[in-house]
C-alpha cells in the first residue's frame, strides 16, 4: 500500500512540475500581451513555479490532518489565488486592477491547458494501470 501512496506523491509532483512548466508559457505570453515590465521567460517560469509548489505543500500538509484533509485543496486554491495575484503585481510592477485582469487571463488560459494535460495524463495512468495488471 506504502508504494501506490509512494506513486501518486511521485505523480504528483511530476504533474506539478509538467503543469507549472506551461502555466509559466502562457504567463509569459499573457505579461507581453500586457506589455508589462520585466515580462521575460525567467520572472514568468518563477511565479508559475513557486505558485505551484505552493499549492502542492499546502495540499501535502493537510491533507494529512483528518480534520481538514477533505478541503485542503480548497485552502491551497485560496493560498494560490492571493500569492499569484500579489506575485504578478511586485514582479510585473502593476497597479491591483491591471494585475488582477493579467492574473484571470492567464488563469483562464492555464485551466483549459492543464485540464487538457491532466486528461492526458489520467488516460496515461489509466492506461498504464491496466496494462500493468494485464487487463489491457
Amino acid at each position: 500500500m506504502a508504494f501506490f501512496e509512494a506513486f501518486g506523491f511521485v505523480a504528483r509532483v511530476l504533474f506539478t512540475l509538467i503543469a507549472s512548466f506551461f502555466s509559466g508559457i502562457l504567463l509569459w505570453l499573457t505579461s507581453k500581451l500586457f506589455k508589462t515590465k520585466h515580462s521575460g521567460f525567467g520572472t514568468a517560469l518563477l511565479i508559475a513555479f513557486i505558485i505551484g509548489i505552493v499549492h502542492l505543500a499546502i495540499s501535502t500538509v493537510l491533507g494529512f490532518i483528518p480534520i481538514i484533509n477533505w478541503f485542503a485543496g480548497f485552502i491551497a486554491a485560496i493560498v494560490g489565488i492571493i500569492l499569484g495575484i500579489l506575485l504578478v503585481k511586485t514582479k510585473y510592477e502593476l497597479d491591483g486592477g491591471k494585475a488582477f485582469l493579467l492574473w484571470l487571463v492567464w488563469m483562464i488560459l492555464t485551466s483549459i491547458i492543464v485540464g487538457v494535460l491532466f486528461a492526458i495524463f489520467a488516460v496515461f495512468l489509466i492506461g498504464g494501470t491496466l496494462f500493468a495488471r494485464g487487463l489491457f
